[in-house]
């Protein structure tokens, strides 16, 4: 199952609000840890399938506080290994309940999407790249020409973003297309 690390930064007499409001959380560890005089870090170890919940209770606690953050790291391995199931049975329940905690959170995917969202020069390029070979394909009358400057051009990640946006009704993602 994959794990992630959620850190949190606080002023240091917040850092034991943390374990109260995730009180009701499947959390797998929980470190304290104090970084200088004025602030505390909070490392949590939880299944990637309770991030959403988690940065959720988060989010509404730490907006109200100053110089607060929280980072999520994902877990490349970690020591000692989870034991599998001893039968068939147990090993494909395992299985099953795997692929359905598999996505990841809306952190991820909209860190995912805001980090390849800028125009930038390339981005660009292949655009009026595309623009010419379609114009080269209508013109000879070849539509795999045509279908070609579509495969060229650069338009799945504006369609996600703007798929994004539609979902989480965040406004501010839109404003790099139009």
């Amino acid at each position: 199952m994959a794990k992630r690390i959620i850190e949190i930064f606080v002023p240091r007499g917040r850092a034991d609000d943390i374990p109260e409001l995730l009180y009701e959380q499947s959390l797998d560890g929980y470190w304290i840890s104090d970084i200088n005089d004025n602030q505390a870090c909070i490392r949590i170890l939880l299944a990637s399938s309770e991030v959403e919940a988690v940065f959720d209770i988060l989010d509404t606690y730490l907006e109200k506080l100053p110089d607060t953050s929280a980072i999520l790291l994902q877990v490349e391995a970690s020591i000692p290994r989870q034991k599998s199931g001893s039968n068939r049975r147990e090993t494909e329940e395992q299985e099953k309940n795997n692929k359905k905690s598999g996505r990841i959170s809306r952190q991820e995917l909209y860190n995912d999407i805001t980090a390849n969202i800028e125009i930038n020069g390339t981005y660009l390029a292949m655009i009026e790249f595309s623009v010419v070979v379609a114009a080269i394909g209508l013109i000879r009358n070849d539509m795999a020409i045509t279908i070609g400057a579509m495969v060229i051009a650069p338009l799945l990640l504006p369609n996600v973003s703007m798929e994004l946006v539609n979902t989480l009704g965040d406004k501010d993602l839109a404003i790099p297309w139009w």
